[in-house]
């Protein structure tokens, strides 16, 4: 099965990318515990980042959500979504080869004992790091790299219309 470190090491705005993803990893799992008794194995390979013409797609697909977006989107998400967008394409720019991802397949099926997961391409070290953070750590890592707030701001809807803490007198 062809998965992605994305499930693993999810960024912000992939939600779309990484859910059906998920979904293939986890049934990945369950077939590996269901097959093992009659020796089919399952094997996962998790691409991380490889320079294939999805960069290309996602550079078109975000100009044209950014497009889209109205005043209040683009005030809540359009910087952090075209930092996003940008460090993706440049980083698909500078992926690994397809062949990397081909040769792993080819190795995985050929291997007298595959492993059950191979995490292939550029920036699988560090992508596969941040998964094993704890989730705290690992959101803030993301939301810093990607540029997105760590709380509300004061003037954001989230803090609009919400009373105010009284002031403490003074003594």
């Amino acid at each position: 099965m062809i998965g992605s470190i994305g499930v693993r090491a999810t960024p912000p705005f992939t939600g779309p990318i990484v859910v059906p993803k998920a979904a293939l990893t986890a049934a990945t799992h369950a077939l590996r515990q269901e097959l093992a008794g009659s020796g089919i194995r399952t094997i996962l390979v998790d691409p991380a980042t490889i320079h294939t013409d999805a960069g290309d797609k996602l550079a078109r697909d975000a100009e044209r959500i950014e497009q889209g977006f109205s005043t209040a989107e683009r005030s809540r998400y359009g910087t952090a979504f075209h930092a996003m967008a940008s460090r993706f394409v440049g980083m698909h720019a500078h992926g690994s080869r397809p062949e990397v991802v081909a040769d792993t397949i080819v190795r995985a099926l050929t291997t007298r004992r595959p492993r059950a997961r191979y995490t292939v391409g550029k920036n699988a070290l560090p992508l596969s790091v941040i998964a094993r953070l704890p989730i705290p750590l690992a959101d803030a890592l993301r939301r810093r790299v990607f540029g997105l707030p760590s709380r509300p701001s004061s003037a954001s809807p989230e803090r609009q219309g919400r009373p105010r803490s009284p002031k403490k007198p003074r003594f």
